[in-house]
């Protein structure tokens, strides 16, 4: 199994996806979660390296936003994701999904944080006016930034939610 992963990602993964291919960047995806699962983490470090421009980032968002039941409407194929407004639902479920998810052990930490990060960076208002949510978000933040292996753009990444997380409590 894991040998197939490999081939997976060999074959789907070590590329950057085409423009305007979700098919591409779901399969490096799938491939690069899988192997983490599986106990090899490199392949998902690289798949959120090269997940560097918006439409890639909206496309992960609106990803995330169907999986945990934040889109409310089924779809028929996987082409929304890149073109779907990520406005057109509210983030405040996925916000919760990811912070549960952030623990400095689990395997798929590089893609929560990433995404974490994508989704304050365009709402940054899922933070107003919620201390609770923010204390949450403290805690968790403080507790990932204390971990010994995190790379550095995890480490930049925490440090910018860090510092949103700040300046949503002024």
């Amino acid at each position: 199994m894991v040998d197939w992963l490999r081939t997976e990602w060999n074959r789907a993964g070590r590329h950057r996806p085409g423009e305007q291919n979700i098919a591409e960047l779901l399969e490096a995806r799938s491939a690069s979660v899988a192997l983490a699962v599986a106990g090899d983490s490199t392949h998902l470090y690289d798949f959120v390296e090269h997940m560097t421009n918006q439409a890639e980032e909206v496309a992960n968002l609106n990803y995330w936003a169907y999986w945990i039941g934040e889109l409310s409407d089924d779809k028929t194929n996987d082409d929304f994701m890149l073109t779907a407004d990520t406005r057109s639902w509210a983030g405040s479920r996925l916000l919760r999904h990811l912070m549960e998810r952030l623990d400095p052990a689990s395997p798929q930490r590089p893609l929560n944080i990433c995404t974490l990060h994508a989704l304050i960076a365009s709402r940054p208002e899922l933070l107003n006016g919620r201390p609770a949510v923010r204390t949450s978000l403290t805690e968790v933040l403080d507790k990932l930034a204390a971990t010994a292996d995190l790379s550095r753009s995890e480490r930049d990444r925490i440090a910018g939610l860090q510092y949103a997380n700040r300046i949503a409590e002024r």
